[in-house]
């Protein structure tokens, strides 16, 4: 993914270059992008709940910034490779896919030591999970979804992270 709108609808966060990738914001109340300094080689965006903060990856490392610019803080080592991420409902942490088989982690938004949340999910279609996405308070337990299978098809799972309980959609 190398674009994400924001909650609040009024920005669009990109990957672009020139030259190494990094992040721009669109403000949709702007005609020009703006560049984030200091995001090169960025991907992967994803949105605070409160659309104050970019999430991304950079240099093996899960990131943030301000969707007003200024430097960016890494919030944990990214174990090799980076499937999406995605930040919880009330703002306190970031899950995310990472590593080879894919594996599930979350980290507190402020920063810190990444824990495993699961192992990959095995479904018909395969064992390759990527792009956690958490769902809102309303859907009652603490629950992402996240895509399993392999390159060309795969089912979206719902993983209930307070049971461990999974239900492929």
């Amino acid at each position: 993914q190398s674009a994400a709108v924001s909650p609040n609808g009024r920005h669009i966060a990109c990957v672009a270059g020139p030259g190494a990738p990094r992040l721009w914001v669109r403000d949709l109340d702007r005609l020009e992008p703006r560049e984030l300094a200091g995001t090169e080689g960025a991907s992967q965006p994803f949105w605070s709940p409160d659309s104050r903060f970019i999430g991304f990856v950079a240099g093996g490392e899960v990131k943030k910034i301000s969707v007003q610019g200024g430097p960016p803080i890494t919030l944990c080592q990214s174990a090799g490779l980076f499937f999406g991420g995605s930040w919880s409902p009330d703002g306190e942490s970031v899950v995310f896919g990472a590593e080879l088989p894919p594996r599930i982690f979350e980290v507190p938004a402020r920063g810190g030591q990444p824990k495993l949340l699961f192992e990959p999910e095995k479904t018909a279609r395969g064992s390759f999970n990527s792009s956690p996405h958490f769902l809102p308070p309303e859907a009652g337990a603490r629950s992402v979804l996240v895509r399993v299978g392999g390159l060309t098809a795969g089912d979206i799972v719902l993983k209930n992270l307070e049971t461990g309980e999974s239900l492929v959609l």
